[in-house]
């Protein structure tokens, strides 16, 4: 991969250092045009001298009449083209593309999961692509048309509504449904409401977030907006640790310290508590304030002092430090994600340039955002991957003895030989489905959803498990339903 990065970096280092060529005898061209016309000839005089010079340097000069806006075009072409071609080589990349945009048509895999959180990291770049996907076109089409010029291309994308109200905000959009849409299949195959609609959650309420930001301008997002935006960014950070990277767990501590001793204060609370709540009138007040502040807060208390929190004990990097950095990083850095969908203007129906984040464009914040992004994404990806191996290994050693006989030979792999060491032949498929595949990709095997136990229910409450996962499907269109109806109530507001 950095062999490829280095291979790719020379053609665009070489494509800029031509540009600059060309746009510096450009620009000493039209005043040496000037100059041309007059009676001394001194012009020509200097632009001799400078021929000569270059000559004597050794310094190849650029071809003459050549506009310096043709490079990009020819190295886009190049890059357009090597997407495409050899046509084998591309057809696994974009078949895996393929499998993770049409989410709701084909099972989520492990891999398909991974590739939609990534791309929600790449919308800045994604929406790059975009951009010089439209002035190509724009371009190309000045070249061979006789009303614009090739100078006037950069005007037109920047100006362009279509590029800024509709293909960009559709590159942050898609990104997010394409992710939402994975969780409600994940939820479908599996037949389970957690974790996969906690995580359709994350995604609804982070696009509301988003898209409110996205179509208003700055001074029109009040306290609200900032509250939500911080207890959505909190629940990410949330779900990152505990669920995605599974990092953190609660463990007790020794012996001694699971039952701490009381305070001074709280023995002399529980002494003077008896003879107030005993007083008359006392228990409307006293005893709802007992039950549901004191209580509590002792219960949290007798938790915290009885158990800490520590890394998770199966991990594959040695030092701990590691991975307190990473969540620190993670942690800090959070934010920079819903920021990276926020583009830096759109246009109003009037044609008027409305700043969505004009930071962005004022400042490199916009570039140290995508950067800053993809370098969390990485780090999340390399502690997603350590736990997913972590299942896959655990599955195997799990799986292994089926392989092998008593005598250490392989033996034939059937149901029974399965039914006899796992007691159930849909744990047994369970556990071989999970071996081939990752642990996350087990898809629901022979109606797991439905776990109800016979006679838990009266008879006159029971349904058939068709029609409880046809209500389960309807739920989850609804939770479709809501996505897109609360984006357009967030835009139109």
């Amino acid at each position: 991969v950095a062999g490829a990065a280095v291979d790719l970096c020379l053609p665009v280092l070489f494509n800029f250092h031509m540009f600059f060529l060309l746009s510096q005898q450009k620009g000493s061209g039209g005043g040496g045009s000037d100059g041309r016309d007059g009676d001394d000839g001194s012009s020509n005089d200097n632009n001799d001298n400078r021929d000569n010079n270059a000559n004597d340097d050794g310094v190849s000069q650029p071809p003459e009449g050549m506009n310096p806006r043709v490079l990009p075009l020819i190295f886009l072409s190049v890059l357009f083209i090597r997407s495409a071609f050899p046509p084998r080589a591309r057809r696994r990349f974009w078949g895996t593309i393929k499998y993770t945009v049409c989410a709701p048509f084909y099972p989520v895999f492990f891999r398909d999961a991974f590739i939609g959180d990534v791309l929600t990291s790449l919308v800045r770049p994604i929406q790059d692509l975009i951009y010089c996907v439209f002035y190509y076109v724009v371009s190309v089409w000045a070249m061979f048309s006789s009303t614009s010029s090739l100078d006037e291309a950069g005007d037109v994308v920047r100006h362009s509504w279509v590029l800024h109200n509709f293909a960009l905000p559709a590159c942050a959009v898609l990104p997010l449904w394409w992710k939402f849409l994975q969780t409600l299949r994940q939820a479908k195959d599996s037949g389970r409401h957690w974790p996969h609609l906690g995580n359709s959650f994350k995604y609804l309420t982070a696009a509301l977030v988003i898209f409110y930001a996205m179509a208003h301008p700055e001074g029109r997002r009040g306290k609200v907006w900032i509250a939500s935006f911080l207890v959505t960014m909190m629940y990410q950070v949330w779900w990152d640790v505990v669920m995605d990277w599974e990092l953190l767990v609660v463990v007790p501590r020794s012996a001694q310290a699971s039952q701490p001793p009381l305070s001074e204060d709280a023995r002399w609370c529980r002494c003077c508590w008896t003879p107030v709540t005993s007083l008359p009138g006392s228990s409307f007040v006293l005893i709802p304030i007992h039950r549901y502040i004191l209580q509590p807060c002792h219960r949290l208390y007798t938790f915290l002092a009885s158990n800490k929190t520590t890394l998770r004990p199966k991990r594959l990097y040695a030092r701990d430090a590691f991975y307190w950095r990473v969540l620190a990083y993670n942690v800090c850095f959070r934010f920079i994600w819903m920021l990276s969908f926020i583009p830096a203007y759109h246009f109003s129906h009037t044609g008027q340039e409305v700043p969505t984040l004009s930071i962005d464009f004022r400042t490199y914040v916009g570039a140290v955002i995508s950067v800053a992004e993809l370098i969390r994404r990485c780090l999340w990806c390399v502690i997603k991957v350590e736990l997913e191996t972590i299942k896959v290994t655990d599955t195997e050693r799990e799986y292994e003895p089926l392989l092998i006989g008593q005598e250490g030979r392989p033996q034939h792999l059937s149901l029974s030989t399965m039914d006899e060491k796992f007691g159930d032949k849909h744990d047994a498929m369970r556990i071989m489905t999970s071996a081939l595949k990752f642990e996350s990709q087990t898809l629901m095997m022979h109606g797991g959803a439905q776990n109800t136990k016979a006679g838990s229910k009266p008879s006159w409450c029971t349904f058939s498990d068709t029609f409880m996962r046809k209500v389960f499907i309807v739920e989850l269109i609804g939770w479709a339903a809501a996505f897109v109806g609360l984006s357009i109530l967030c835009v139109a507001r």
